[in-house]
């Protein structure tokens, strides 16, 4: 019997570079977001539900969207990400109203899954290639260890025209494990080449760097690591309003030798909504799928 398998989705971010909920931006001909087509691919490659993590705002809007249209293919469910859902002992600084962040994204879905699953970005688009290497891995690893994976992508196909943008940049060692990785922020084209960083000391990245864009395959056992690295985190915060970064716990688990992660390699090329000026290439992008008939028009059927 084949293994059930779950797609989380984190769509509980803020959007404050894209001026709006990118999250639900439409991007098909029938108001189809990037998400209703990550999850048409997914479900193509054999994912069986869906979980969406969401701000407790955003719950009864997305319910009503879900059963319209991706609930008429698949089970969806909704995890809250609340600031106050936190290890016993913890709590958030008071003022506080900015989110935990992506780490605390997938550990706010640990009651609603108990078995491997992906992660990934709501205003994301990964390709159908992506969700089937992710199946794979997921159907043909052992569920109780501790071997997970990632998709990785080039630097430069998951770059903005229109400004900079933060990426998992990650190192790769023998057998395609991933040893390491970074999260950078400001990367940028400037003068013909990738910079990260501020402007008068940057460092220059390849354009072959790999990078991970959120999607991830986990097996269970990630959610008892992350509560443990969330804890960490709490027990030392900063002042100010960090976040508990998804690829910064990662990193974490991965110098501890606490996880493994495979680096999955596809043809797939990324694209995705960073500012709003992404719009048009992105909805040019999904129009040239329709054409080439990867995507029917309306995408979930007609009302």
């Amino acid at each position: 019997m084949a293994k059930r398998l779950t797609l989380a989705v984190m769509a509980a971010g803020l959007g404050s570079r894209f001026d709006g909920s990118k999250q639900w931006a439409d991007v098909g001909p029938t108001g189809e977001a990037l998400l209703d087509y990550a999850i048409f691919d997914a479900i193509s490659a054999g994912f069986d539900r869906t979980v969406l993590v969401v701000r407790a705002e955003d719950e009864a809007g997305l319910q009503n969207r879900m059963e319209r249209t991706v609930g008429r293919r698949c089970p969806v469910e909704f995890a809250v990400q609340r600031l106050d859902d936190t290890p016993d002992g913890f709590g958030p600084p008071v003022g506080r109203s900015k989110p935990w962040g992506t780490g605390h994204a997938v550990w706010s879905s640990r009651e609603l899954i108990d078995e491997p699953f992906a992660v990934i970005n709501a205003d994301d688009y990964y390709g159908p290639g992506a969700f089937a290497a992710m199946a794979g891995f997921l159907r043909t690893t052992e569920s109780a260890g501790n071997e997970h994976a990632m998709v990785e992508y080039r630097l430069d196909d998951t770059l903005s025209d229109h400004g900079r943008v933060s990426r998992g940049v990650c190192t790769i060692r023998d057998g395609r494990w991933l040893e390491e990785i970074v999260e950078m922020h400001g990367i940028a084209r400037r003068g013909g080449a990738i910079s990260a960083g501020d402007e008068d000391s940057p460092s220059t990245l390849r354009a072959d760097t790999t990078v991970s864009m959120n999607l991830w395959g986990f097996q269970p056992s990630i959610f008892e690591e992350l509560g443990r690295a969330f804890e960490s985190f709490l027990a030392t915060l900063p002042d100010g309003e960090p976040e508990f970064a998804l690829s910064s716990a990662i990193n974490r688990l991965l110098a501890s030798s606490s996880i493994r992660v495979k680096a999955l390699l596809t043809d797939e090329t990324w694209f995705g909504l960073t500012y709003r000026e992404d719009l048009a290439r992105v909805r040019a992008e999904i129009e040239r799928r329709i054409e080439e008939g990867q995507y029917p028009v309306p995408l979930w059927g007609s009302e």
